[in-house]
């Protein structure tokens, strides 16, 4: 699926990918290149291979390249090597984003880096993840009648400590959830 049109194309700059000088280049629109080299074959003979453009892999929705250097296959999700080539990561975050949410938009203009929740709260902006609350969410230890008998135990004048000891979660949780800080649907 190609995310670019013919006048971008003339604008596109290629770079030689990170690792991979004189082999490989990436492209500002997301795009791989070969580049032409001489190959040893047998003993004595050697054969020139021409640039060409490679074709991408899909894995999991998103896009990857292959790389091979002395023997050695690597695989590559393409938005990284984008990224790691041509998008400056000054606040070393880990993830690469699509802004528009095509997994497959590997151009420049549609990439940034992100932290993991920067990440998490863009995918439910723009639609491309639901938000999870209460028993839904991975991360919850606690379901919804677990915190209604946190409440009422609250209101008995127990105290957070000792609720967090029963229930196995920390003090600062069992003081949100009495506090209506989290768990507000409930």
């Amino acid at each position: 699926m190609k995310n670019y049109d013919t006048s971008d194309l003339e604008n596109e700059i290629w770079k030689d990918v990170k690792g991979w000088e004189g082999l490989y280049q990436v492209s500002s629109l997301g795009r791989f290149k070969s580049l032409s080299r001489e190959k040893t074959i047998g003993k004595n003979g050697k054969m020139i291979i021409k640039s060409f453009i490679m074709k991408q892999n899909e894995v999991k929705g998103y896009l990857s390249i292959i790389f091979y250097k002395n023997g050695v296959i690597e695989k590559h999700q393409s938005h990284r090597v984008v990224a790691n080539n041509f998008i400056e990561n000054l606040e070393n975050k880990r993830t690469v984003n699509h802004i528009n949410g095509n997994k497959k938009d590997n151009k420049i203009n549609n990439l940034e880096w992100l932290s993991d929740s920067e990440q998490q709260k863009h995918a439910i902006k723009i639609g491309l993840r639901e938000k999870t609350l209460g028993e839904k969410s991975n991360f919850s230890k606690l379901n919804e009648k677990l915190v209604k008998e946190i409440r009422e135990l609250h209101k008995k004048n127990v105290k957070c400590k000792e609720i967090a000891s029963i229930y196995n979660v920390c003090k600062n949780n069992i003081y949100s959830i009495v506090n209506n800080k989290t768990w507000k649907h409930i």
